[in-house]
């Protein structure tokens, strides 16, 4: 549950002030969420050994995410849909093959700050009336570089961090 939004500063227009059809002109909106999960919540079980990360004097364990919203500044004018874009180690990269779409595979380098003039490439996204959407996810992702991260607790036990390697296997299944 998010507790605490604070922002990085007022929204500020996007794209250098360009306009996508009857959706219009697009802001920018940043800043960080705190909240708080319940660890006896079933929900909840699925996160790795939450039983055993620190609590708050409310019995709850705490975390915060950067986040990162694009959205139309008349929101009555959007689509109502938001495209929310996992980042890769904390950098916004999907959402430039939308945006660019004509660029070679490969071609993409993070942009962890796509809101300049030239950022909206196709505007495919903002034209249909999309709310673009990042936030941080990954507490390995380095900070700095406008990258999206997330701090969370380290669970214990005995008063001592729970530490060692992680393994993250991807299999694709050919049809």
């Amino acid at each position: 549950m998010i507790t605490r939004l604070t922002f990085n500063e007022p929204p500020t227009i996007a794209f250098g002030g360009a306009s996508f059809g009857n959706v219009g002109n697009f802001e920018k909106i940043q800043g960080r969420a705190f909240g708080e999960l319940d660890p006896a919540n079933p929900s909840n079980a699925v996160i790795t050994d939450i039983m055993l990360a620190p609590r708050n004097a409310r019995g709850m364990v705490e975390y915060a995410v950067d986040f990162y919203i694009l959205r139309p500044v008349n929101p009555s004018r959007g689509n109502k849909v938001m495209v929310f874009d996992v980042t890769n180690r904390g950098n916004k990269m999907t959402y430039l093959p939308l945006s660019f779409p004509f660029r070679a595979p490969g071609r993409y380098l993070p942009n962890n700050d796509p809101c300049g003039p030239d950022d909206a490439g196709s505007g495919l996204l903002m034209r249909q009336g999309n709310t673009i959407v990042w936030t941080g996810w990954d507490a390995t992702a380095p900070p700095g570089g406008g990258r999206m991260t997330l701090t969370a607790p380290i669970a214990e036990i005995d008063g001592k961090p729970i530490v060692g390697p992680a393994l993250e296997e991807i299999m694709a299944v050919m049809p």
